[in-house]
C-alpha cells in the first residue's frame, strides 16, 4: 500500500510563497486566494463576525473553530472551515504547531450571492483530507485570478474558483460516505461473526443494516477485500480449526451450521489445503513434538 500523501514533508513557504494575495487599486478584489503561514505568532480570533466569505483549508497545524451552534470543533491538516458573511464565531490556532491555511474570500456581494444560491456548504467544517496535487491545483486558481487586471473576475476566473470550492465540497462528500459505509461494513462484520451457526442469507445481512444489497456487497468488497459471503465462510473455517482440536468432523460441521460433514470437508479443504482429519492429524503431531 503506497505511503499516505503528508503536507509536512513539503515546504509549503517555499512552494506557496510568502503571504500573499491579488488585487489592484483596492483592499481586494471580488475573489482573493492566499496562503498565508501564522508560524509561532498566538494567532485567535474570538467573536468575530465577518462582512466576506472565507472558505479556509488548514494545511498544517492544528486550532479549533466555534459558533453559536457548534461549541468546539477541532482543526487539523486537510480540514476545511468557513468564515460566513455575518454569523459570529471563534477560531483560535496553537502556536506551537507552526500553523499555515489557504483560503479563498469573496468580497460581500458575491458571497452573499454565493449563499443565496447554495453554491456554498452551509456546514461550518468540513474534513476534506490531504491529497496529492491540492497545492498545485490552488496555485493554479491562484494563477488564474492573477492574469486579469481588473478588480472584477472575468467569467473564466469566477469559474474555475467554484470548480475549485466544488472540489473540495466533494472530497469531502465521499470521505463522509466512505465513512458511513465504513460503519456499515464493521456492523456487517459483527453480525456475520454471531450466531455463526445460523443460515441467513446475505440479503437479509443488506435488508437489517438497511441497506441495498448491490450496494452492500459492493461496498463490502471494497472495503474488507472480499464478497460478505467468502467473509463469514473465512470467520467460520477460523473458528473450525480451533473446534477440531478437540471434537470430531461430524460434531465441528454441526456446531458450525453445516448440513452434512462433507460440505464442510469439501470448504475447509478449499480454504486450508488439508481435510478436516488431515488437518487434526498434523496439529495432534505437532502437539506431540512431531513423534
Amino acid at each position: 500500500m503506497p505511503a499516505a500523501f503528508d503536507l509536512r514533508k513539503i515546504d509549503l513557504e517555499n512552494k506557496l510563497g510568502p503571504i500573499r494575495g491579488f488585487g489592484s487599486g483596492g483592499y481586494w478584489r471580488h475573489i482573493l486566494a492566499m496562503f498565508k503561514a501564522h508560524g509561532k505568532e498566538p494567532n485567535q480570533h474570538p467573536n468575530m463576525r465577518s462582512d466576506f466569505l472565507g472558505i479556509n483549508f488548514v494545511l498544517r497545524g492544528r486550532g479549533r473553530y466555534s459558533d453559536e451552534k457548534n461549541p468546539s470543533i477541532a482543526l487539523q491538516p486537510g480540514t476545511l472551515f468557513h468564515r460566513f458573511p455575518g454569523r459570529l464565531h471563534s477560531t483560535w490556532f496553537d502556536s506551537a504547531s507552526d500553523y499555515a491555511e489557504f483560503f479563498i474570500a469573496t468580497d460581500p456581494r458575491t458571497a452573499a450571492e454565493l449563499v443565496r444560491i447554495g453554491l456554498v456548504s452551509a456546514e461550518p467544517v468540513l474534513a476534506v483530507g490531504v491529497y496529492p496535487g491540492i497545492l498545485d491545483e490552488f496555485l493554479a486558481l491562484q494563477k488564474t485570478l492573477a492574469s486579469t487586471t481588473s478588480e472584477i473576475p472575468t467569467p473564466l476566473a469566477f469559474v474555475r474558483t467554484l470548480e475549485f470550492i466544488h472540489g473540495l465540497y466533494e472530497r469531502a462528500r465521499q470521505n463522509r460516505l466512505q465513512s458511513y459505509w465504513e460503519r456499515i461494513v464493521s456492523d456487517a462484520c459483527s453480525l456475520l461473526e454471531r450466531n455463526i451457526e445460523a443460515r441467513f442469507s446475505m440479503e437479509k445481512v443488506a435488508a437489517q443494516l438497511g441497506v441495498s444489497y448491490t450496494s452492500f456487497r459492493k461496498n463490502f468488497h471494497r472495503i474488507a477485500h472480499c464478497a460478505p459471503g467468502a467473509y463469514r465462510v473465512r470467520f467460520r473455517l477460523a473458528r473450525a480449526r480451533e473446534l477440531l482440536l478437540t471434537g470430531s468432523v461430524k460434531q465441528v460441521a454441526a456446531s458450525l451450521g453445516y448440513g452434512d460433514p462433507f460440505t464442510f470437508s469439501a470448504q475447509f479443504k478449499a480454504q486450508v489445503g488439508l481435510s478436516p482429519r488431515a488437518f487434526q492429524r498434523a496439529q495432534r503431531k505437532a502437539l506431540s513434538g512431531g513423534a
